[in-house]
């Protein structure tokens, strides 16, 4: 009779320890982000970030996957920034200089002087960078990776 009381308490202590090993294992899992994104939400990421910490670019840490047909201008973005504002789009030398260009930057205006969205002809996945200024705010998007340094 002695021995039946121990062992549902080494029942017990093996139950929290396995729960408590069960936690640490769902914490670990939850901080794994998936290593592909949607382009809308990476970029809408990176300017909130950029606007919070002016003059800092914002690389992604994850990679968006940019499908052909779509296309991003600065009104699918301006919630991010705060409705005010304008942004600008840049790729990277590597999406341009190809003979398909896979990303085709576009003025709505002729008289503008920057990019203010931009057009997907191929599919393709890419790091998205972002940098604002505090006036206005003004931001700039990078989508890609090059040699060529990116500052606001």
């Amino acid at each position: 009779m002695k021995g039946q009381a121990f062992d549902t308490f080494k029942l017990l202590i093996a139950a929290v320890i396995a729960v408590a090993i069960l936690g640490i294992l769902l914490s670990i899992i939850g901080g794994i982000s998936l290593p592909y994104a949607e382009p809308q939400v990476l970029i809408s990421q990176q300017l909130k970030t950029a606007v919070q910490y002016p003059h800092a670019v914002q690389p992604s840490s994850s990679v968006a996957n940019f499908k052909t047909s779509q296309s991003f201008g600065e009104a699918t973005f301006s919630d991010a920034i705060g409705g005010v504002g304008k942004i600008t789009f840049v790729c990277a030398d590597t999406l341009v200089t190809t003979g398909t260009s896979p990303c085709q930057l576009k003025k709505s205006v002729s008289t503008k002087s920057y990019y203010d969205s931009v057009k997907i002809n191929s599919d393709f996945s890419a790091k998205v960078s972002a940098c604002c200024t505090p006036t206005g705010p003004s931001c700039t998007v990078k989508i890609g990776e090059d040699t060529t340094d990116f500052s606001c």
